[in-house]
């Protein structure tokens, strides 16, 4: 399975630094993606890994290119984070900062690479695993909703949301609102064009 590396982030500076990094210890193929249009190249794509260098917020747009490619090929994210933002795990796979250096990202390029391509069963399994009522409040989370709005909107009380919402956590191991809505996007438990990319921020 061939490997290709995409670049998305706002920062001119940042998009060539990590390209040099990158084009220096990898012969992989390496895109900077400025818009989401530049990802259409890639939807036909079959087969492949892609290994994403993305910031942490990314737009809807972004989101919808990326569940079209991810439909028919294996995507790895590895989060461009600002080394004052607090790191979270379980938000993303690979987390680098503005100040990581080559032999991080080597290492990272390296354990993608030697990664059995079982990465989409295990997301098909974990949500497999998610019940129902679960998926239902998943994507409501996706979709932007507090709390007690999805409560109203099912007629439950808030504390079974919150109890359905830890079960989420549990068994996809993702903790972050960003993160669960890529999640229900990659598992096709929402579709991207009704996410309020809004009511994230």
């Amino acid at each position: 399975m061939k490997t290709e590396i995409c670049i998305i982030h706002n920062s001119h500076i940042i998009q060539k630094g990590l390209e040099a990094l990158i084009e220096a210890i990898s012969p992989l193929p390496c895109t900077i993606i400025k818009h989401p249009s530049d990802l259409h190249a890639f939807q036909f794509a079959s087969q492949k890994k892609f290994i994403i260098f993305a910031e942490r917020d990314i737009s809807q747009e972004y989101h919808q290119a990326l569940h079209k490619i991810n439909e028919k090929n294996t995507l790895f994210f590895v989060q461009i984070i600002d080394e004052n933002q607090p790191t979270n795990t379980n938000e993303s796979e690979y987390i680098i900062t503005h100040y990581s250096d080559i032999e991080e990202i080597a290492e990272i390029i390296e354990s993608v690479e030697k990664e059995q391509d079982t990465h989409k069963n295990e997301i098909h399994e974990n949500n497999e695993n998610l019940t129902i009522r679960e998926k239902e409040i998943l994507k409501h989370v996706a979709m932007g909703f507090s709390n007690k709005e999805i409560a109203e909107q099912l007629f439950i009380s808030v504390h079974t949301v919150i109890t359905h919402r830890k079960n989420i956590v549990e068994k996809t191991g993702i903790k972050s609102i960003s993160g669960l809505t890529m999640y229900a996007i990659m598992t096709k438990i929402i579709n991207p064009d009704t996410i309020d990319m809004s009511k994230l921020i």
